[in-house]
């Protein structure tokens, strides 16, 4: 059987996005969103990374607050995260929404 990696995501941002550019010149826009289990009060945060057009239009309309569903894969950036010796893990935006509630503006 085949692996595979998918992940899906609703929550808030819990900061305003931050867009940078790559080297060679591609948008690149990170995030983070706290999520919640239905029934649960225990909040995680993910880390997540957004490239080309989609980061232009999340940089562009989201903001600390904003409900969006982001669905992606997890990637793993081999090198070490600061002091930590864990590698920094962060969900690649494939695709995304915005959804309307608290932080919509």
């Amino acid at each position: 059987m085949g692996t595979y990696n998918k992940v899906m995501l609703i929550g808030e941002l819990t900061c305003d996005p931050e867009m940078e550019s790559t080297f060679s010149g591609l948008s690149l826009t990170r995030f983070k969103m706290a999520v919640t289990r239905p029934g649960e009060d225990d909040v995680k945060s993910f880390r997540c990374v957004a490239t080309g057009r989609h980061a232009e239009v999340i940089e562009e309309n989201a903001h600390k607050g904003s409900s969006m569903l982001v669905d992606g894969h997890i990637i793993i950036d081999g090198r070490l995260n600061g002091d930590c010796s864990m590698p920094r893990v962060e969900i690649e935006v494939a695709d995304f929404q915005f959804l309307r509630g608290r932080g919509s503006r």
